[in-house]
Protein backbone atom coordinates (compact mmCIF):
# COMPACT_ATOMS: atom_id res chain seq x y z
CA UNK A 1 0.00 0.00 0.00
CA UNK A 2 1.57 3.28 -1.06
CA UNK A 3 1.61 6.33 1.76
CA UNK A 4 -0.05 9.47 1.08
CA UNK A 5 2.26 12.16 -0.53
CA UNK A 6 3.02 14.78 1.72
CA UNK A 7 1.29 18.16 0.31
CA UNK A 8 2.14 20.85 3.22
CA UNK A 9 4.07 24.01 2.69
CA UNK A 10 7.68 24.82 4.44
CA UNK A 11 8.26 26.92 6.67
CA UNK A 12 9.29 30.56 5.74
CA UNK A 13 12.40 31.71 4.40
CA UNK A 14 13.55 34.33 6.35
CA UNK A 15 15.82 37.32 4.16
CA UNK A 16 18.43 39.44 5.67
CA UNK A 17 18.63 43.03 4.97
CA UNK A 18 21.84 42.98 1.96
CA UNK A 19 24.98 44.37 2.82
CA UNK A 20 25.93 47.78 1.61
CA UNK A 21 28.43 48.17 -0.63
CA UNK A 22 32.21 48.24 -0.03
CA UNK A 23 33.82 51.45 -0.19
CA UNK A 24 37.14 51.74 -2.03
CA UNK A 25 39.83 52.26 0.41
CA UNK A 26 41.76 55.95 -0.63
CA UNK A 27 44.90 55.90 -2.56
CA UNK A 28 44.89 52.04 -3.55
CA UNK A 29 45.14 51.04 -6.81
CA UNK A 30 43.18 48.08 -6.86
CA UNK A 31 40.45 49.17 -5.66
CA UNK A 32 40.35 52.28 -7.37
CA UNK A 33 39.83 50.07 -10.75
CA UNK A 34 37.31 47.53 -9.19
CA UNK A 35 35.17 50.37 -8.14
CA UNK A 36 34.95 51.88 -12.05
CA UNK A 37 34.81 48.25 -13.03
CA UNK A 38 31.57 48.33 -10.88
CA UNK A 39 30.08 51.85 -12.08
CA UNK A 40 30.66 50.72 -15.49
CA UNK A 41 28.58 47.70 -14.83
CA UNK A 42 25.81 49.05 -12.91
CA UNK A 43 25.90 51.72 -16.03
CA UNK A 44 25.09 49.21 -17.85
CA UNK A 45 22.89 47.38 -15.98
CA UNK A 46 24.34 44.05 -15.36
CA UNK A 47 23.78 43.92 -11.79
CA UNK A 48 25.37 40.56 -11.43
CA UNK A 49 28.71 41.72 -12.68
CA UNK A 50 28.57 44.87 -9.60
CA UNK A 51 27.39 41.99 -7.10
CA UNK A 52 30.94 39.77 -8.13
CA UNK A 53 32.86 43.00 -7.71
CA UNK A 54 31.71 43.57 -4.63
CA UNK A 55 32.67 40.43 -3.71
CA UNK A 56 36.38 41.01 -5.39
CA UNK A 57 36.84 44.55 -3.24
CA UNK A 58 35.89 42.89 -0.14
CA UNK A 59 38.32 40.03 -1.07
CA UNK A 60 40.66 42.29 -1.59
CA UNK A 61 40.29 44.22 1.41
CA UNK A 62 40.33 41.38 3.82
CA UNK A 63 43.43 40.30 1.93
CA UNK A 64 44.92 43.38 2.68
CA UNK A 65 43.96 43.58 6.08
CA UNK A 66 45.49 39.73 7.11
Amino acid sequence: MRRPQQTSMSGPVHLSVPDLEPVPVQGCKICAALDRQRAEARRTGNLSKVTDINVEIRRHQADEAS
